[in-house]
């Protein structure tokens, strides 16, 4: 391959001119291929597939990728994801490395295009194609993020560790980020990110890791097993991701959250007018389940293991209110109230915002808050890390009632206790990177015992 020009794209792939990247060093690393001759072997693949003797099999590669997926989808949504281009370009990839077609075993337009045409291939698009032909989707979790750098990856199916130079896309993921992705050897050796990501919620990564282990598991059991069986399925699995996102990550359902006493959530509030506030106020105050705050009182149930907040008070302008989140702790609040206050308040109406309504307006509210964000930050911030240092002690209901601190010493629950770490981090993650307050979590494993690599 002939030495790229000053002027020419630097064939490291940074995007920048080569007389301003890599030649301004002493030696350049050697390339297998460049990115014109990536976009180049792409193309003519694409021609091949469009050629009317393979116009069959795209037909029946189109109709396997989609099902009857988009027929399950809202008509809006339906329209965005066929009309997506990154949705095309991760058909035509799997059509051409991964589909098999109908003339021959094991045999795809890649492996056709090498075998019939490698003369009209150079060295470094042949060298692209036999690698992507090789790969295969594969299910990741991002450990590590380095900005302009690269990726820490584990596979989740095989529990492999890898390291991927990678500059774009560490200014979008976050660490514990769940993606099907490509992964092949680069230009200069070192593994890189190819084709469409698609991107999963974490809280669907266990389902997905789930069911690919159930089907490799019936297609071992139907034929015993093997080398050529697990080659097949890792082909396999780009169609089953694809089919996984569009089933779990596109438009899923929103996950049924309850109270620990099991109760659906639903934000409630509960208002009485007040007629004698003097009395109510001195009846409030002598409530030992009721602890004095800058609003009010918070509402805390205590045992001999534990105590729990079931809501918050706020008596001003003749009412009071009583915030919880659930119906049935608001109808238990209202009782206690009635029988604690009497006379002093007379009920006057509840109201009740279900979770899916509060996700719809939440970003409204943060469109419409004046408040600077240096200012929500430090607020924000104070009120997270109260509450992650007094989560590591409450009774959490995933864990079996046990606490995190607790469970984080048991080998089967310890599992748990990890993942909910990952996805409390993942978040604050995400909202940082949106703008909105977060804080670090270091300290949340240090106490807990924990290292992000060993777990």
């Amino acid at each position: 391959m002939s030495a790229p020009g000053r002027n020419d794209p630097c064939p490291c792939g940074s995007g920048r001119k080569y007389k301003r990247c890599c030649q301004r060093t002493e030696t350049v690393t050697p390339v297998a291929y460049s990115p014109a001759e990536r976009s180049n072997a792409f193309s003519k693949l694409l021609r091949l597939a469009r050629r009317p003797e393979f116009d069959s099999d795209r037909a029946l590669a189109e109709q396997a990728f989609w099902s009857d997926r988009l027929e399950r989808l809202p008509p809006d949504l339906a329209d965005e994801i066929g009309a997506s281009e990154a949705l095309l370009v991760a058909f035509l990839t799997w059509l051409g490395f991964d589909f098999e077609l109908t003339d021959g075993p094991d045999l795809t337009l890649a492996r056709r295009l090498l075998r019939t045409h490698s003369g009209d291939l150079s060295s470094g698009e042949r060298t692209w194609i036999e690698r992507m032909a090789a790969s295969s989707l594969r299910l990741l979790e991002i450990t590590a993020v380095q900005l302009d750098q690269g990726l820490s990856l584990t596979d989740l199916l095989s529990g492999e560790r890898l390291e991927v130079t990678e500059r774009s896309a560490t200014h979008q993921l976050s660490r514990w980020d769940v993606l099907a992705v490509r992964v092949i050897e680069g230009p200069t050796g070192s593994l890189v990110l190819e084709g469409h990501p698609y991107s999963f919620p974490r809280q669907v990564a266990a389902t997905v890791r789930t069911e690919i282990t159930r089907r490799r598991k019936t297609l071992s059991r139907r034929s015993g097993g093997g080398p050529e069986d697990d080659a097949w399925f890792a082909k396999e699995l780009g169609l089953i991701l694809h089919h996984l996102w569009l089933d779990l990550a596109v438009n899923p359902p929103i996950p049924k959250v309850v109270t620990t006493e099991g109760d659906e959530l639903v934000f409630t509030k509960v208002v009485f007018d007040v007629t004698d506030e003097g009395r109510a106020r001195t009846a409030l105050a002598q409530c030992s389940d009721l602890e004095p705050d800058d609003e009010g009182f918070t509402w805390v149930e205590r045992t001999s293991e534990m105590s729990r907040v079931l809501g918050s008070l706020s008596l001003t302008k003749g009412r009071l209110n009583l915030e919880t989140n659930s119906s049935e702790r608001a109808a238990r609040g209202r009782a206690f109230l009635e029988a604690a206050l009497g006379e002093s308040v007379r009920y006057r109406l509840s109201t009740s915002q279900s979770v899916e309504q509060a996700l719809a307006e939440g970003p409204k509210r943060r469109q419409e808050s004046e408040i600077p964000l240096e200012v929500q930050q430090q607020v924000v911030g104070e009120y997270l890390e109260r509450h992650y240092r007094g989560w590591v002690d409450e009774s959490i209901p995933a864990l079996g009632g046990r606490t995190p601190r607790h469970a984080v010493r048991l080998k089967t629950v310890r599992p748990k206790v990890i993942e909910m770490l990952k996805d409390i981090e993942n978040g604050m993650a995400r909202e940082r990177a949106a703008g909105r307050p977060a804080i670090e979590l270091d300290w949340l494993w240090a106490e807990l015992g924990l290292t992000r690599e060993r777990g």
